[in-house]
């Protein structure tokens, strides 16, 4: 299956896991790779100091060192009503198919965990070449849920009970309540090294974007998830531009908080490789 995306997935932090991959575990000890330097703390074995560092600067550095290791890649997507609207579902399947092929060929694992109101479905991660049919069916063959509250916590503490850790790439519109992240990401966001990295897609279709080709009128439209329906007046597009502005500004700054990347995906876009490479590329940066 050739993937729709070439991606270039990286971690922030060096995998804990200890099986083979292309990537680096977290590691001290002489005879591996140098991963970085790092402030001395109280417990560190002395032969791991940087006297060059401690002769440079005046304070006492460690030697952080890396080995192969494995991550593993999880795949959380919304399949709330919303979901369905503007070909956000084409966009998630493409970039999650992608990011499995990406995963896989570099011999790391990939799981699929679909949620709305909670988990609604589980595939456990796997090596092997078939995990990319496997979860290409899975997505072709599920349906969006038929709910009318869309709950992302479940899912995230359902992903830290099976997975000691992970990369989890969250596929989502987000229209619903991030409050309920507190507690669930803040405390893996303030870790050092976090053992669950956090990386959201906040995928919209063109019209959620921009009401610009609006011209004037009146009508109703009906919420698919809370069922509600309300008018709406087309000649107060830029209004409705700026509130939705507003939320998706709110959506990203609540993830940050949380400790969770994210990135603005437009469906219409034809950039969409390049941004989400760009994401990891910078998560990287951010860490030296």
């Amino acid at each position: 299956m050739k993937p729709k995306y070439l991606l270039n997935l990286q971690l922030k932090y060096p995998p804990r896991e200890e099986t083979s991959g292309d990537w680096t575990g977290l590691n001290k000890g002489v005879g591996y790779e140098l991963w970085s330097l790092r402030p001395y703390e109280r417990g560190d074995s002395f032969r791991h100091i940087d006297w060059k560092a401690r002769a440079r600067t005046g304070n006492l550095y460690v030697r952080e060192f890396a080995r192969d290791a494995a991550y593993t890649l999880m795949l959380i997507c919304d399949i709330s009503p919303s979901m369905q609207q503007g070909g956000k579902r084409e966009m998630q399947r493409d970039i999650a198919l992608s990011m499995a092929q990406a995963a896989i060929q570099e011999n790391n694992r990939c799981g699929l965990l679909l949620y709305a109101q909670g988990v609604e479905h589980y595939l456990p991660p796997s090596a092997d070449p078939r995990q990319v049919q496997r979860i290409a069916k899975q997505l072709s063959m599920t349906h969006c849920a038929d709910v009318r509250r869309t709950c992302l916590r479940p899912a995230l503490r359902f992903m830290k009970q099976k997975l000691p850790s992970c990369l989890g790439i969250i596929l989502s519109d987000f229209q619903h309540n991030l409050d309920e992240l507190q507690g669930v990401t803040e405390a893996t966001g303030r870790q050092k090294i976090p053992a669950h990295e956090l990386v959201a897609l906040h995928l919209l279709s063109g019209v959620e974007v921009n009401h610009q080709g609006f011209r004037g009128g009146q009508f109703s439209i009906k919420d698919v998830e809370s069922g509600q329906t309300c008018s709406i007046d087309l000649n107060r597009w830029r209004d409705y531009d700026r509130l939705q502005q507003q939320h998706r500004q709110q959506t990203a700054q609540s993830l940050d908080h949380s400790g969770v990347s994210s990135l603005l995906i437009d469906v219409s876009a034809g950039d969409v490789q390049q941004k989400i490479n760009n994401l990891f590329v910078r998560r990287v940066a951010s860490r030296r």
